[in-house]
């Protein structure tokens, strides 16, 4: 098949599989720096990704073009934020002042997150689906999570086929879990 790709995105943020349970990868992430707008109010959240293309698209303070990452991170515990993740190379210092004082930058710490994969288009009712099989797994084996959950998105709204989504969301994974068989 053929698919047009109207937004690439060149690099996609690593992370380190620390195990697998069920089909959950527990993952240990670096520290990453977020680019995030905060929708007003509900009709204002499709407005989202919008706000944030225009910041890395030259709406900034030196015009600069920031390249596309993925995922796309959406926070529904926090009134639905949507973040872009910037590029490695970039450090909290270099990276350009927004021209829309609603994007902020924030630094992210290293973390370590249990994330559930799921394909097609993603909507509430296959996240809050996912949210609950990763709480089932979670649960059975005695981790603990916070109520951070995330949804990312991996491929544009253009891709059709073979799209990437997770659910995430923090864990405390001590090394007694790690060493379980």
């Amino acid at each position: 098949y053929f698919s047009i790709n109207l937004f690439i995105m060149a690099e996609e943020h690593d992370y380190k599989v620390l195990k697998v349970i069920d089909g959950v990868e527990i993952r240990a992430y670096d520290e990453m720096i977020y680019a995030s707008y905060t929708p007003q109010n509900e009709s204002d959240r499709s407005s989202s990704f919008k706000m944030l293309a225009n910041y890395i698209f030259g709406g900034n303070a030196t015009y600069e073009e920031i390249s596309m990452t993925s995922p796309v991170v959406m926070k529904p515990y926090d009134n639905h934020q949507m973040s872009f993740i910037m590029p490695d190379h970039y450090s909290f210092n270099s990276l350009p002042k927004p021209n829309n004082s609603q994007i902020k930058i924030s630094k992210i710490p290293s973390s370590i997150k249990a994330a559930i994969p799921y394909s097609g288009y993603s909507n509430v009712k296959i996240e809050n689906k996912k949210i609950d099989e990763l709480i089932t797994v979670l649960s059975a084996n005695n981790i603990f999570y916070e109520n951070d959950f995330e949804v990312l998105v991996y491929n544009s709204p253009y891709k059709v086929f073979n799209r990437r989504n997770e659910v995430v969301v923090s864990v405390n994974f001590n090394d007694k879990v790690n060493h379980m068989s």
